[in-house]
């Protein structure tokens, strides 16, 4: 996808996360990037455009473990790698999404402008 077709700022985000496909779970080592709109996973095998998914983003801290869950499609598979675009969110979840990308964001009034301008997913 071309940079300037993106609605929002891409983090480097290194956490592990679940990606559910057709009831099969798949553990995600490594989350490559992330924004409000959707992720960018490791994953080796090919998956079909347009396949419905589920993505469990995992949050570990010492005190507790908080799990972002978001509903998506891929929409791209390449060498190593899955694009998922996010389609569905709880309230909660987008909460905690969003502040998770406030936060590792080089600059947060852009991603203040980009949740202003696209308060749920897009």
């Amino acid at each position: 996808m071309n940079m300037e077709n993106r609605i929002f700022t891409r983090i480097v985000f290194d956490m592990k996360a679940e990606l559910i496909i057709s009831g099969q779970i798949i553990k995600i080592d490594t989350i490559d990037n992330l924004s409000i709109g959707g992720c960018l996973l490791e994953y080796n095998e090919q998956v079909q455009n347009r396949t419905a998914c589920e993505i469990n983003i995992l949050m570990s801290g010492t005190r507790s473990k908080l799990k972002i869950s978001l509903s998506g499609e891929i929409i791209r598979s390449e060498k190593g790698h899955v694009a998922v675009k996010f389609t569905e969110i709880t309230p909660d979840s987008l909460y905690h999404l969003q502040n998770i990308v406030r936060y590792n964001a080089p600059d947060v009034d852009v991603i203040e402008e980009e949740i202003s301008k696209h308060p749920g997913l897009k």
